[in-house]
């Protein structure tokens, strides 16, 4: 009788190369997309802090500088902060960019948009 050929069973050293290369550019991809998105979580608690409070455009605009500065966000300024007043409210609106360079020339651009309304009480 003649033996059956065994073939063997595994991943070879290039599967190995290969998905090594696969996970190591997501995560590369994660470390630079991830902050993106803290840092708009954080533009957005700073935007409802800021529209706790109801004042003057000007007071409103320092407040959310403050609360800006508070929070390390460095992409936006409180000369972003877009204030417009709905009769007794006043709705607080901010769009940015947000550049993330990949390799050489590649880079990622997210657009951001974020509002809240000041003057929105239970009473």
């Amino acid at each position: 009788m003649q033996k059956k050929l065994k073939y063997q069973q595994g991943v070879s050293l290039i599967g190995v190369l290969m998905w090594g290369a696969i996970i190591g550019l997501g995560l590369l991809l994660g470390f630079k997309v991830v902050p993106a998105y803290t840092e708009f979580v954080e533009v957005k608690k700073a935007l409802a802090k800021t529209a706790e409070k109801n004042g003057a455009p000007s007071e409103i605009r320092d407040a959310f500088g403050r609360n800006i500065e508070a929070s390390y966000i460095r992409t936006i300024s409180a000369q972003d902060l877009q204030i417009e007043p709905l009769g007794a409210k006043t709705k607080l609106s901010v769009q940015y960019q947000y550049k993330v360079p990949l390799v050489a020339n590649a880079t990622l651009v997210f657009d951001f948009a974020a509002s809240a309304t000041a003057g929105e009480s239970g009473y």
